[in-house]
């Protein structure tokens, strides 16, 4: 049994459980194991007691809300760690599946910076709530150190806000984004004064959701990405430039890096029959590949595939492939 040694557990009498992410001796929350194991016993109590709960909060004790990864750990990962590291990455991915599918409403309280991991963790959530201080900021910058977000941050972006804004605002450039920047975007919901103002407004949002069996938006009957996919014609007009512009963009060379980086993790020739074998899926035109891969060009290529379907997919990918020159 997982014990919680980072996330602490607060209920109320109406059954909202506000979850606040306070690592012990460290200035910032971040994803290293501590959090892992913490976020698999949360996790599987909320499931135990789901039946009682009306909601959740996610909120933070620290002045950021959460740093996103353990650059220290990532560096100390070897060929021989690979395996174990690769369940790691898999078993963060799958804790905020299961927090987003719980059925209840979540919401991220966010009082502070949330970068990286941090606004992955953001993204599993139903509605973010976040402070309108211009000094907060909220983004994917890891793209610019040649990583790829390995929470679920791709995926969900791109369904959250289309393929080109996704790539343009977060993926590739690895910028950052002030509380009304991201409101305007899409990337979070609501702006409330101060940090006070948060659980309120989250215990108002979740008031407002009783009896509600909550889904990701994507995740609803009908669901049209923002922007259109291969089978709307100006979307799909779009598509042959789109892989054509990304050295074009602010640290679009880095993802060739980054697949290098991690290529190194594996054994060569089980990268190499996993970028084939996900390229054949494309081919095939198989729709529901695995999620999960540490692998960071699958990852990529999993983003375009949960993105696209139809005619051009596989001409999609095959630009990419040559645009990065892996």
């Amino acid at each position: 049994m997982n014990e919680s040694t980072t996330i602490r557990w607060e209920r109320d009498q109406d059954g909202v459980v506000v979850l606040t992410l306070d690592a012990p001796g460290q200035s910032a929350n971040t994803m290293n194991s501590a959090y892992v194991s913490s976020m698999e016993a949360t996790v599987e109590r909320l499931e135990a007691e789901r039946a009682e709960l009306a909601g959740v909060i996610l909120t933070s004790a620290k002045q950021t809300f959460f740093a996103g990864g353990d650059l220290y750990d990532l560096r100390a990962v070897t060929r021989d760690d690979a395996a174990e590291f690769t369940d790691f990455v898999r078993g963060v991915k799958h804790q905020l599946r299961r927090l987003e599918r719980l059925g209840k409403p979540v919401v991220a309280a966010i009082n502070g910076t949330a970068l990286g991991g941090g606004l992955e963790l953001a993204l599993a959530t139903h509605h973010r709530i976040v402070v309108g201080d211009p000094s907060i900021r909220l983004g994917l910058p890891e793209v610019t150190l040649g990583l790829l977000p390995g929470g679920g941050g791709i995926v969900r972006t791109v369904r959250m806000l289309g393929v080109t804004t996704a790539l343009s605002k977060l993926l590739v450039e690895g910028g950052s984004l002030e509380p009304y920047e991201a409101a305007r975007l899409g990337l979070v919901d609501q702006i409330v004064g101060s940090a006070e103002d948060l659980v309120p407004a989250a215990k108002a949002w979740i008031a407002s959701k009783v009896d509600q069996e909550m889904i990701q938006p994507w995740e609803a009957s009908g669901y049209q990405i923002p922007g259109g996919t291969p089978w709307s014609p100006a979307f799909a007009a779009t598509l042959p430039a789109l892989p054509a512009n990304l050295p074009l963009m602010k640290g679009a060379a880095l993802v060739g890096v980054d697949v290098r980086q991690f290529a190194q993790v594996f054994e060569a020739e089980n990268a190499r029959a996993r970028l084939e074998e996900l390229l054949d899926w494309v081919r095939l035109g198989t729709l529901d590949p695995p999620v999960g891969r540490i692998f960071a060009f699958e990852q990529f290529r999993e983003a375009l595939k949960f993105a696209f379907s139809g005619q051009g997919v596989a001409k999609t990918v095959l630009a990419v492939d040559e645009q990065l020159k892996v």
